[in-house]
Parts: structure tokens; sequence; C-alpha cells
């Protein structure tokens, strides 16, 4: 008796010990995916730092209380700013961007060959068609764009949130939903810094660039955030995500100011950078936020335009 209690003790011991089996994403993700993209910006986003849940935390409900006001009023502050660079891109078509570049570039070696898509407007779209069973329910690829910049308008930024998923529904008809792979990719603009400037000062930076530059800075971004998801699910991308802590990261010096990480692309221009810790890729191109000449371009809105003139493919908004 006793030896047989050792003996169930021992092997309950090892089957607690043994690691649980790492998930493989697959390659590619499916061959038919099922793609879903919630494209639920209108206009340009604000972003505000983590003040509130940072007070919260160390201060309890009184501290939630004053970090939600600070939070209110920082976002008042800023939007009343934000208005006039929305002005700027009151004509910008930021979905409609986005989804030409992942018709054109999402179907490759490691996500699939042949994409499904289906386009919606907000997150409860894709929650109702999928509660109606519209919408597939294994091998799910959620795709979320966001365009924004920082609250003190110190940098504008393009990201992207990608989720594979494996939905299931249970009997009773609620929807669960296990993420197998969550990455996030952003493509920043940090605006230079000028001795004495302030919110204000760097809003109208902005604003200055004009209709033009500041189209082709967003252009710029959705290219680049789509290319960053593309290149993380190919072959050279998986190999570089399992190899990058065997060297040592590092900052990368652009335009004369360090960013810190693994370095996966650079050009004198931009770079790509994982970070430590991080799902995804981060991507840094700085701009001086100086009036551009009347009718003239910059390399970026040259070479945003050239990308987003990329035909779109004929298919139907949802196949």
């Amino acid at each position: 008796m006793n030896v047989r209690l050792i003996l169930l003790v021992a092997l309950l011991s090892v089957s607690a010990a043994a690691p649980a089996k790492k998930y493989e994403t697959p390659m590619p993700l499916a061959q038919d995916l099922q793609v879903e993209v919630i494209l639920n910006q209108q206009e340009l986003g604000v972003d505000v730092p983590a003040t509130a849940s940072s007070v919260g935390a160390q201060f309890g409900l009184l501290g939630a209380l004053i970090g939600a006001t600070i939070t209110a009023g920082q976002v008042a502050n800023a939007e009343k700013r934000v208005a006039e660079i929305r002005n700027v891109l009151v004509d910008y078509r930021f979905n409609d961007n986005f989804e030409r570049q992942l018709r054109a570039k999402l179907a490759s070696e490691g996500i699939s060959p042949n994409p499904q898509f289906t386009f919606m407007a907000t997150p409860w779209d894709a929650y109702s068609a999928t509660k109606a069973g519209k919408l597939a329910a294994d091998g799910v690829l959620i795709i979320t764009p966001r365009y924004s910049i920082t609250n003190n308008f110190e940098v504008l930024k393009v990201s992207l949130n990608a989720r594979f998923v494996n939905r299931k529904f249970k009997p009773n008809g609620k929807m669960k939903e296990k993420n197998l792979v969550m990455s996030w990719y952003s493509f920043q603009f940090p605006l230079t810094k000028l001795d004495g400037s302030y919110a204000t000062e760097d809003a109208q930076r902005w604003i200055d660039l004009g209709r033009q530059e500041m189209h082709g800075l967003l252009d710029q971004g959705i290219t680049q955030v789509v290319d960053m998801m593309v290149y993380e699910f190919s072959a050279e991308g998986r190999q570089a995500a399992k190899t990058k802590t065997k060297a040592k990261a590092k900052n990368t010096l652009l335009k004369g100011k360090p960013y810190w990480g693994w370095s996966l692309r650079e050009t004198p221009d931009w770079i790509w950078l994982r970070e430590w810790g991080v799902l995804g890729i981060t991507g840094y191109y700085p701009v001086d936020g100086l009036t551009k000449a009347a009718g003239t371009a910059s390399p970026v809105a040259a070479s945003a335009a050239a990308d987003s003139a990329t035909p779109a493919t004929d298919a139907d908004s949802s196949q």
C-alpha cells in the first residue's frame, strides 16, 4: 500500500513538473484564412499616458478618482489643439488606405495564400456577426488598426493589433476566444524637439507641414505596419523572433538619437526594432516638423503616394 502511494505521488510530481507544450504557430496560419478587420476609427485619435492607472494603483479609490480627473483634463486640453490637425486630415481616408494595403500584401507564405477578408466598422459588428454564426469559429486573424497623436503632440503614429484566435461556442451559445498569438506593430513619427517648444508649438508644427505631407506620413505608417506583420509571420521573421535573445539589445542611432532594442531593419531615415518583453515591432521615423515649401513633397510623401497607388483587388469588402 505504501509502495503504491509513493509511486502515485512520484508520478504526480513528474506530471506537475512537465512543462506545458509550447504553441507552434502554423506555417501558413491557414490556406484560406478568415481575416476580420475592425475599422472602427473615423478620425485621428489622441493618446494619453496611463496617469490614471498609476495614480490609482498608488492611492486606491481616491487616487483612481484623481487620476480619472487628470486624464479627462489631458484629453480636453489635447482635443482643443488636435481639432486643427484633424482639419488638415479631414479628407484623409485612413480605413480605405489600410484596406488597400491589406488586400495587396496579406497573401503571403507565413499568413495565407488565400486570405478571406471581412471588414467591419466596430467590434460590436464583429461580435454580432460571430454570434449569428456568420463568421468562422476557429483559426481567425483579427486585425485592428489605429492612427493617433500623443496628447503632448510629440509623436504621430500608426499602429496595428493582430490576434490569431481559436473561437469556440458553448452549448449555451456564448462565445469563447483563446488568443494563440497576439502582436502589436507601431510605426512612429517622433517630432524633433526644439528648445523652448511646448505642446501648443508642437501642434502648430504638425499643422504647418500641410495636407500633402501629413497624408504622406500616415500612408507611410500604414505601409510600414502591414509590412511588419507580414514580415513577422514569414520564415525570416519567425526565425528572428526565436534568435533575438541570443544577441544583446543595444542602442541604434537614427539621426543622432538612440533607440533601444533588437534592430531588424535600418535605413538612413527609419528603423525597425524589437523591444524586450514586447510582442511585435516598433518603427521610428523622426521628423523635424518644419514647414515644407509650397508645392513640394518630402521623400516620405512621395514614397507613400506610390505605395497607396497600389491597386486594390476587385473583391468585395466581404468574401
